[in-house]
């Protein structure tokens, strides 16, 4: 029998960015959670690349 897990995620996306990119500058991998942010709120793929490529970009500025 297998049971169904429902993701859910209360953080907001501004605050969610900004601690990924915490973690982008400390040298941690930042994408684990905001995966499993993005499946929490149903994002599409093009949206989940917009924001690893903000974060990253962020970076070299």
């Amino acid at each position: 029998m297998t049971k169904k897990i429902k993701i859910t995620s209360k953080v907001s996306e501004k605050d969610l960015i900004e601690h990924c990119l915490n973690l982008y500058h400390s040298g941690y991998d930042f994408t684990i959670i905001l995966s499993f942010h993005a499946m929490a709120c149903r994002w599409n793929f093009n949206k989940l690349k917009y924001y690893l490529i903000l974060i990253t970009e962020e970076n070299e500025k």
